[in-house]
């Protein structure tokens, strides 16, 4: 892996159109403990990751239950907080695409995510 791997964070803005839900919802979803948190960019400012969107997308496009959709999201957020936690953003980028790709992503193979020089790239990507 190259040294400057980078992940990709979308601000919330951005998830809305790409996703084609109401801000409400959003907040109703990570409140259900259907979406992951944003993280805090600024005083007011939040993001999300282009690969946990993606891998929420998937699992809506797949049909997923709420029991599933919320088991991918403890996992998304288990996975962030254990690697940020303990490595460079670098290490925990490379660590991380390894755990996703790992996923048994709710009983189907998971799309393959990959980091490359500067993103992580997953193609489940794109808008609905």
């Amino acid at each position: 892996m190259t040294n400057n791997t980078l992940l990709t964070i979308e601000r919330k803005t951005a998830v809305l159109d790409r996703v084609g839900i109401s801000r409400s919802n959003l907040h109703k979803k990570i409140n259900d403990g259907l979406w992951v948190p944003p993280i805090r960019l600024g005083d007011r400012a939040v993001g999300f990751l282009v690969h946990e969107t993606d891998q929420l997308l998937g699992a809506y496009i797949l049909g997923r239950s709420k029991t599933q959709i919320r088991d991918l999201v403890e996992q998304l957020i288990m996975v962030r907080s254990e690697k940020f936690n303990k490595k460079s953003n670098i290490e925990a980028a490379e660590e991380i695409t390894a755990e996703l790709n790992s996923f048994d992503f709710l009983g189907e193979r998971p799309p393959q995510i990959s980091v490359t020089n500067k993103l992580v790239s997953n193609p489940i990507g794109g808008g609905l």
